[in-house]
């Protein structure tokens, strides 16, 4: 379900269940951008929760989420560092930059799929050396990609990522778990300030209904 869908149905659930008409109504948009913050937060615990268990499944939630742009690379500079400005854009942000999967430098005779290794921040240093000029890399810089040793004739890379937009399809189990949260724990809808497990609530029979009705569409 793409979160455009996702906001929809919580916004009407929230509808469904303020407690007073005097309670300070929310706009949809409200709600829209409540669900993109809260799809943020739980991809971060996850993550950590994940991680715990040491199985490297801690990026295995991000599959159903990512998605390619490309940008345009910046000329080089003396030690050969090009980047690519991801300012308009915005994303789900991971720790140690794992929200951004993988970068492929378009042309040049690189191999349809060929991917450069991501540095973290400041290992950079050890690598702009002139005796690892050969190593092609990238590091993640705020809201650029700063590329190192990669060709002139590279004018764009094509980047896999968590990006944040409306057309994103969120998988049904964080959908739930996304609506349960918004609808619960950040707008305190007593109906579903339930047990998340609990499959005999009416409040989540009819939200798990109303995503069935949704992906129908």
């Amino acid at each position: 379900m793409i979160i455009g869908q996702l906001s929809e149905v919580i916004y009407v659930l929230y509808n469904n269940g303020r407690v007073s008409a005097t309670n300070k109504a929310l706009s949809s948009q409200d709600v829209h951008e409540l669900v993109k913050m809260t799809i943020g937060t739980i991809l971060k615990r996850n993550y950590y929760n994940n991680r715990k268990t040491n199985d490297g499944s801690e990026l295995a939630q991000l599959s159903s989420i990512l998605s390619l742009k490309r940008f345009p690379l910046s000329e080089a500079t003396d030690v050969g560092k090009r980047f690519a400005d991801l300012g308009n854009t915005d994303l789900y942000i991971l720790p140690r930059n794992s929200h951004i999967t993988n970068v492929y430098p378009i042309g040049c005779g690189f191999e349809q799929g060929a991917t450069i290794p991501q540095v973290q921040a400041g290992e950079e240093n050890f690598y702009i050396t002139p005796e690892f000029n050969f190593y092609k890399f990238f590091v993640v810089k705020g809201k650029k990609i700063d590329t190192y040793h990669i060709p002139d004739c590279v004018k764009e890379i094509e980047i896999e990522a968590s990006f944040n937009d409306d057309e994103v399809d969120i998988s049904l189990d964080v959908c739930y778990e996304v609506s349960m949260e918004v609808l619960g724990v950040v707008l305190k809808l007593p109906d579903y300030q339930t047990d998340i497990d609990n499959p005999y609530s009416a409040a989540q029979k009819e939200l798990k209904q109303r995503f069935v009705q949704q992906k129908q569409q």
